[in-house]
């Protein structure tokens, strides 16, 4: 079975379901600034989370605690 494909610009399920999470964690992790905000239409840009999930961009908070 191959890897799923992921539009370049997701809501909050896909983007969730892109970082192997539920949707309640993911929006969690996006309210404590662990993940990048939506864009301006309200979608979450796949490179941009492969970046944080890479360790390439994280976007840790001084309050930040998994």
């Amino acid at each position: 079975m191959g890897k799923p494909d992921f539009p370049a610009f997701m809501r909050d399920a896909t983007a969730a379901r892109f970082c192997d999470m539920k949707t309640s964690e993911f929006n969690a992790l996006v309210a404590r600034g662990a993940l990048p905000a939506p864009g301006p239409l309200g979608r979450w840009d796949r490179e941009s989370l492969a970046a944080v999930l890479r360790g390439d961009n994280t976007k840790p908070k001084d309050e930040f605690d998994l």
